[in-house]
């Protein structure tokens, strides 16, 4: 137990964090009061602070950097799907190849 019989944290979650947050932008408690009274460091909790306040002002973008990275994402992934797909093909072109195949005519043969 710390200060005032307040339960030891032992994991402090996003929720935990944004809530000890949120008590100390409406002054229900100061950033020196919460480290001690949770056995944290002031830096660590200011830290807390000013990324809760840049993921806000992140919000009101008109294009959130979360949804720019999250469209990086589903293109990295699209340019991974387009390799695999290319590498199938030269293989199939290959074999093809090997056996004497037209692979076109073995392209409209299937699509009929």
């Amino acid at each position: 137990m710390t200060e005032s019989n307040t339960p030891e944290i032992k994991r402090w979650t996003a929720k935990r964090r944004t809530e000890l947050v949120l008590q100390i932008l409406r002054g229900q408690i100061t950033a020196s009061k919460a480290a001690r009274q949770y056995n944290l460091k002031q830096s660590d909790i200011e830290r807390w602070q000013k990324d809760f306040l840049n993921a806000g002002e992140n919000a009101l973008r008109s294009n959130p950097r979360h949804d720019l990275e999250l469209k990086q994402k589903e293109i990295d992934e699209l340019y991974k799907e387009v390799g695999k797909l290319t590498l199938q093909d030269k293989i199939h072109r290959t074999v093809y190849k090997k056996l004497g195949i037209d692979p076109l005519a073995c392209e409209d043969s299937s699509q009929s």
